[in-house]
């Protein structure tokens, strides 16, 4: 329903639902400054938002409901892990989240199966599947959980909001996706936002 960049700029506004989660359940505390870089990237993701809503019946609203979901549940899943792993360690926390990521996924999987069909598969669909697991979405995820055992899920959270530039990169080079000055000022307003807010992080964690 929505671009590549779109879906990120909405996706990584979970540093701010992080902080928003930490201020009200871990006590954390919520400077101007923080404020300000919310206002920065929910500005951003305004600009972009509206370009593409121009484009009748694109569904916008419902793809950028259903990734702004997905952010708040991934900041809330981000707050709580931190607990969680201090007692675990980061290894086995994320083990156990990706098998029960795995279970839920199987599941829809065979209930699609079911209704539509198996689908066609090729050794390049597999390749590409095997290579959207492991190296992007495996690795990425230990790496995460170790993140927020050193560093909190603050500062982890807002680090990740390096993600929206690196998507834009990619989704003009891979997926042949415009990009004016619409995306370049939801880009920059969306990323300094969150350079912000992990400055502030940064200050109040020193």
């Amino acid at each position: 329903y929505i671009s590549a960049q779109l879906e990120r700029l909405i996706l990584f506004l979970y540093p701010t639902f992080t902080a928003l989660f930490a201020w009200i359940f871990l006590k954390d505390r919520m400077s101007w400054g923080h404020a300000g870089a919310l206002l920065l990237s929910y500005l951003g993701v305004g600009v972009l938002a509206l370009q593409e809503l121009d484009d009748p019946g694109s569904n916008t609203a419902l793809g950028a409901g259903l990734v702004f979901l997905a952010a708040v549940l991934f900041a809330g899943y981000v707050t709580a892990a931190k607990s969680v792993i201090s007692r675990l360690g980061s290894p086995l926390f994320t083990s156990i989240a990706m098998s029960a990521a795995s279970v839920c996924i199987l599941t829809h999987f065979a209930i699609n199966a079911t209704r539509e069909g198996s689908a066609a598969t090729t050794p390049t669909l597999w390749g590409l599947g095997i290579f959207l697991a492991i190296p992007c979405t495996v690795l990425p995820s230990f790496m995460i959980s170790e993140a927020i055992a050193r560093i909190g899920p603050g500062l982890t959270s807002a680090i990740g909001g390096i993600g929206p530039l690196a998507t834009a990169i990619f989704a003009v080079i891979v997926l042949n996706e415009p990009f004016g000055w619409p995306h370049a000022a939801a880009l920059v307003l969306t990323v300094f936002g969150i350079l912000l807010l992990t400055r502030g992080r940064k200050t109040s964690d020193g």
